[in-house]
């Protein structure tokens, strides 16, 4: 076997290794942009997939902001906290606002800041929309309703729909929030780019 000690070894070429490999100390790290862990070799893909390299992993926080898309609350958009989880091409977002301001605004609910673009649909309506959870308190909507998260195709925002049964769906706006009251929680997972 090959053993490397502190300081490393550089190889120039591939090295194959039979069964497992065990780092005890330290990271694997990927040294150059667009390369990572390749499962090609596995069999059972599903027709039509495009790859089967993991090229990217990444975990943070990101700032989201609840505004409205006809004009801004008067003493600007609510602050919250968010965290995400970036898988490849997958990201999952968690976002919290609280006492959302509503005075002075119009029109609809329009979450800012998220971490990523969503990916763009490619003309075949194939990947238009992705919905997630919503939690709420105190937010204004008709009996028998329940709320999703929602993001479409290539924006960095989210909204939040009503969902109504044997009516159909809405965009919450500025008349579903009480000023200084209400809170939305959101858990949404998008394709990006």
């Amino acid at each position: 076997g090959v053993t490397l000690k502190d300081g490393g070894a550089t190889f120039t070429s591939a090295v194959g290794v039979t069964g497992n490999t065990t780092i005890t100390s330290g990271n694997l790290v990927i040294g150059t942009s667009g390369n990572g862990i390749d499962f090609s070799a596995v069999s059972g893909s599903a027709s039509g997939s495009s790859s089967a390299l993991l090229d990217d992993y990444e975990e943070g926080t990101f700032t989201p902001a609840a505004d409205f898309a006809s004009a801004s609350p008067s003493a600007g958009a609510t602050v919250g906290q968010g965290v995400y989880t970036k898988i490849g091409r997958l990201v999952n977002i968690q976002a919290r606002l609280v006492n959302i301001n509503v005075t002075g605004s119009s029109g609809d609910i329009k979450i800012t800041g998220l971490p990523f673009t969503s990916l763009a649909d490619s003309g075949d309506g194939s990947v238009t929309l992705f919905s997630g959870t919503c939690k709420m308190g105190s937010v204004n909507v008709a009996s028998g309703s329940y709320c999703v998260s929602e993001i479409i195709d290539n924006v960095n925002h989210a909204r939040v729909m009503e969902c109504t049964d044997n009516v159909g769906t809405d965009v919450l706006n500025t008349a579903n929030f009480d000023h200084g009251a209400s809170d939305l929680h959101l858990n949404l997972t998008y394709p990006v780019q």
